[in-house]
């Protein structure tokens, strides 16, 4: 019982955190649209900062009436197809209209004057990015992996297979911390069945 409440109240902080990341930036700015599809593709997909800079329109395809990220190629030349949710195609949609973003890189470099030019960001500008709003919106030092253990721990407490979320994320240490978890999926899930983030208007 003690670790089952845990669970959820480290689940609420992890909430709490992340939908503060997600409003944190300007979204009456193409940055930042641009920032908030980017943090919502992190923490909605759990993509590494390589696989985020690498993301191009081409990816994100309907499969089976859902939108998912196709055929990424990740660590070690894994390649995965990645459930997309609905808030994060938003966030997507959202940037890419007021961007201009058709066909190639999806997220480009935005500079003075709120204009987008190049072809792609670099991984150490996904870093410095988030590394801003971190110590803007006042969150404890996050880096762009933390974001991946962030979506382990909610796919896991919204009723995830260990296996599926090991396979989407391709990597077995995000779900060790959900490991010991295993057994208590009923009081963790029911609470957190309709968990969602927000995309609000600032």
């Amino acid at each position: 019982m003690h670790q089952t409440r845990q669970f959820l109240a480290n689940l609420s902080a992890s909430l709490r955190q992340a939908q503060a990341l997600l409003n944190a930036p300007d979204v009456t700015t193409k940055k930042g649209l641009r920032d908030r599809a980017m943090f919502a593709t992190l923490l909605g997909c759990g993509l590494r900062r390589p696989e985020l800079a690498n993301l191009t329109m081409q990816h994100v395809q309907q499969r089976d009436n859902r939108w998912c990220i196709v055929d990424l190629i990740g660590k070690h030349g894994r390649v995965r197809t990645i459930p997309m949710p609905s808030w994060v195609k938003s966030a997507i949609d959202a940037w890419t209209s007021a961007a201009g973003v058709t066909d190639g890189h999806l997220f480009r470099p935005v500079m003075r004057g709120d204009r987008v030019c190049g072809e792609r960001m670099s991984e150490k500008v996904v870093w410095q990015m988030l590394k801003s709003y971190v110590a803007g919106a006042g969150l404890p030092d996050i880096a762009p992996h933390d974001l991946r253990r962030t979506t382990a721990k909610l796919c896991r407490a919204a009723g995830g297979e260990l296996e599926q979320i090991q396979s989407a994320l391709t990597s077995r240490k995000n779900t060790d911390c959900c490991c010991k978890h295993q057994n208590e999926r009923t009081g963790a899930t029911t609470v957190a069945a309709g968990i969602v983030l927000v995309l609000t208007a600032n």
